[in-house]
């Protein structure tokens, strides 16, 4: 009997008494002792598993309106309707078995072999072995994937997560040409029920959204791979230490997949346009997640093209908020998540929440404007605090290139509240029709005075005996000058009038 993932219990989850326990998808809304959260033993598949569970119920139970989006949140649908919804698709969930696979190539054969844990993208394959380049990945503790940032909109517990992030059925329609596309569940949406109508194969063939149904983008497949449940084993699982009744150690792959082309906009990750104008998807950042990316995650930026989400899109034009904010108990947070990537390895896991606040369309033009300054000035003020602590620092600081992100991070971090104050503050400002000109002076002044006191405590550091007080007293003043009220590029950036 196959392992099918619509009915077997597989998902790690915490319920409201916190207690952790594995569930089937169906059980998400079970209202004795609720799910509240995903709880997987590594972020990344916390990550994974939200955008699948979000993918099942949008391609099953996707609201036709608004006024059925609002229902299923203030009425989540019962466990044996969910179970029903998705038993529709389930025949393209078997993870082994002789049919269709889940992900999977099921008829591919001679593929190459591999270690399972190759599939985790934090783990080193064969070249980096070889190479003995795998120093700061894990070697042998998982023996692989990266992608688009993915940021979603989070709820009380899991289902309000979930279904804040499905969106109306028309709107994935609006995604893709659905014309010619089947509406039925077949290889249009689930490739893996027929991929060879997809494959490359070698000869340069490219798959676009106008070949298949939008809801595809939630299930894309460009790998071809096929897990070996033959070989598979009873044992403790080497990620969670659990029991195992099917532990798999290998899988095959072959080159040739599926070849997504853009224009491709994935629902749930924010997106940028090139220098053609073609839309691509954002990616994780070195730094983190900060209130930084409020332009582009958030909020659209006009002037780098950056686009938010759909689904953040489609949220922050509801005008059922505070409708929202009393079903679930808290406000809104956008949250957000992916890997960091340098040449197709893994540097670091990006992850974090920010809040999000009901601007409303009369005022969001406004707001948008109000915000760009904002994050542009902090932009400018920490790239100056960067490089006057290395003017202050080094003889020749351009011949410098050591690591300042922990500078940016520090600066990043502690003007964060401030700026999330003085954004409610705007809001009831514009709302009022009163002028902005005070809060942009008292960003300047915070931005200002934390960069200083970072360069204070920076510049001289563990280098008392080495410091040259010349040199750190120049840089110093330089750095004032750049942050001054009256400095050109401040004041057009934050739009001061000419006197203040």
């Amino acid at each position: 009997m196959s392992f099918n993932l619509i009915h077997e219990n597989w998902i790690p989850v915490r319920r409201e008494d916190g207690a952790r326990v594995l569930i089937a998808p169906w059980q998400i809304t079970e209202k004795l002792n609720p799910v509240m959260a995903l709880d997987a033993p590594r972020a990344d598949f916390n990550g994974a598993l939200i955008q699948f569970l979000i993918g099942l119920v949008q391609t099953t139970t996707a609201p036709k309106d608004d006024r059925a989006w609002r229902a299923g949140l203030t009425q989540p649908p019962e466990p044996d309707r969910l179970s029903e919804a998705f038993q529709s698709v389930s025949a393209a969930f078997d993870l082994d078995g002789a049919g269709a696979r889940f992900m999977q190539e099921a008829t591919l054969k001679d593929g190459e072999r591999h270690p399972a844990s190759y599939l985790l993208i934090d783990a080193p394959t064969k070249k980096p072995r070889e190479d003995n380049t795998d120093h700061f990945v894990k070697r042998d503790l998982f023996e692989r994937g990266g992608g688009p940032i993915t940021t979603l909109i989070t709820g009380g517990n899991l289902w309000d997560t979930i279904w804040l992030n499905v969106l109306r059925s028309g709107d994935i329609q609006a995604l893709g040409n659905v014309t010619g596309a089947s509406s039925r569940f077949d290889e249009k949406i689930f490739p893996w029920l027929g991929p060879d109508a997809l494959l490359e194969e070698k000869t340069g063939k490219s798959t676009y959204l106008a070949d298949v149904h939008p809801l595809h983008m939630y299930w894309a497949m460009p790998r071809r791979i096929l897990l070996d449940f033959q070989n598979a084993t009873t044992e403790n699982c080497m990620l969670c230490d659990k029991p195992a009744q099917c532990l798999v150690f290998q899988y095959q792959d072959a080159t040739s997949g599926i070849r997504y082309k853009p224009p491709w906009r994935h629902p749930l990750s924010p997106h940028y346009r090139n220098k053609d104008g073609t839309l691509l998807p954002q990616h994780g950042r070195p730094n983190g997640v900060s209130y930084r990316h409020w332009l582009g995650w958030v909020l659209a930026d006009t002037s780098s093209g950056e686009e938010p989400a759909r689904v953040v899109h489609e949220f922050s034009h509801r005008q059922q908020w505070s409708e929202l904010h009393e079903v679930l108990n808290r406000g809104p947070r956008l949250w957000a998540f992916g890997y960091n990537m340098a040449q197709m390895n893994p540097r670091a896991w990006c992850e974090g929440t920010m809040p999000l606040l009901q601007l409303g369309e009369a005022i969001r033009s406004t707001c948008e404007t109000f915000v760009a300054g904002m994050v542009r000035t902090a932009e400018l003020i920490a790239g100056n605090v960067r490089r006057c602590i290395k003017q202050a620092i080094f003889r020749r600081p351009s011949d410098v290139s050591g690591d300042l992100s922990h500078v940016d991070a520090r600066f990043w971090q502690t003007t964060e509240s401030s700026f999330y104050s003085l954004l409610e503050q705007c809001r009831d400002k514009v709302r009022r029709g009163d002028e902005l000109t005070p809060l942009k002076m008292e960003w300047l002044k915070t931005l200002a005075l934390v960069g200083e006191r970072i360069f204070d405590d920076l510049s001289q550091n563990n280098q008392l005996e080495v410091a040259d007080p010349k040199r750190i007293a120049l840089a110093a003043r330089e750095l004032r000058r750049l942050h001054a009220p009256t400095n050109k590029r401040i004041r057009q950036i934050l739009d001061l009038p000419t006197r203040t």
